[in-house]
């Protein structure tokens, strides 16, 4: 019940924390990208050329897996 009044929560005040976000000069480079509305800049070329390839895991075990 508590997760459920949370999320509510957040999202109702969702616009009042991009707006402070917007206001502040120093958070506004890259916002997009932040919050996940843009795919933040390549950096470096690999083997399979401009691609990148994304790998999740929850654990540094699972990675070396």
């Amino acid at each position: 019940m508590v997760l459920w009044v949370y999320n509510v929560l957040l999202v109702l005040a969702f616009p009042a924390i991009l707006a402070v976000l917007l206001s502040k000069a120093r958070s506004r480079p890259g916002l997009p990208a932040r919050l996940g509305w843009q795919l933040p800049p390549e950096r470096g070329a690999t083997a399979l050329g401009n691609r990148a390839i994304w790998i999740h895991a929850v654990s540094l075990g699972e990675v070396v897996a």
